[in-house]
């Protein structure tokens, strides 16, 4: 049996292209004509390498999920101060969000869609915010031990609250309607924490 002909694209790419694709406009409002253009690629060449439209909504979850949680873990894994880290941060997702080009968080576009309709869908999110959340933990008890925060802080309640407001901030910077809004929500819960 002979091999067919060498793809004359790059995948990793064209999933990249799709994974903003849906990001910005949701499942739902992402049709195949508009896959095909944005990706470059023939109906055939589409579903041979990625399946289904849903099958590559699939793979560009996971892509943005891997690609976030990195970020999160580089961001809290480093050496220095744990509170000068969530600090950054939570800075550097609200300035994220904060531009005008903000298109929120995958993550939160995908679970305003599917909930728990779909769960291979819904557990790709999950995944990804547990991660996030120990990651977070870790923060929280590296700054519990160092006396940075009070001792008496319960790290993993911090930390899912910290989930929820990175969630919160993504949400508020895709509604676009005052771009001071995620300084604004950062800076209260850091003074919050800074003081309990």
């Amino acid at each position: 049996m002979t091999r067919g002909p060498d793809k004359q694209f790059d995948p990793d790419t064209a999933l990249e292209k799709a994974m903003h694709l849906f990001w910005a406009n949701g499942y739902a409002n992402t049709g195949i004509s508009e896959i095909q253009a944005a990706l470059g690629l023939g109906r055939k060449s589409l579903y041979d390498t990625f399946g289904c439209k849903r099958d590559l909504y699939v793979k560009a979850l996971e892509k943005y999920a891997r690609s976030g949680s990195a970020m999160h873990l580089e961001a809290l894994g480093g050496a220095g101060p744990a509170l000068d880290q969530i600090r950054a941060l939570m800075r550097d997702c609200a300035e994220m969000h904060a531009s005008p080009d903000s298109i929120g968080c995958m993550m939160g576009v995908s679970i305003a869609e599917f909930g728990n309709d779909d769960p291979e869908i819904a557990g790709v999110v999950r995944t990804n915010l547990k991660i996030i959340e120990n990651a977070l933990f870790a923060a929280f008890e590296r700054a519990k031990h160092s006396r940075e925060i009070s001792e008496k802080s319960d790290s993993r309640d911090l930390a899912r609250m910290f989930v929820a407001l990175i969630q919160g901030v993504a949400l508020v910077g895709r509604s676009r309607s005052d771009p001071e809004l995620p300084h604004s929500i950062v800076n209260a819960a850091m003074g919050l924490l800074e003081r309990g």
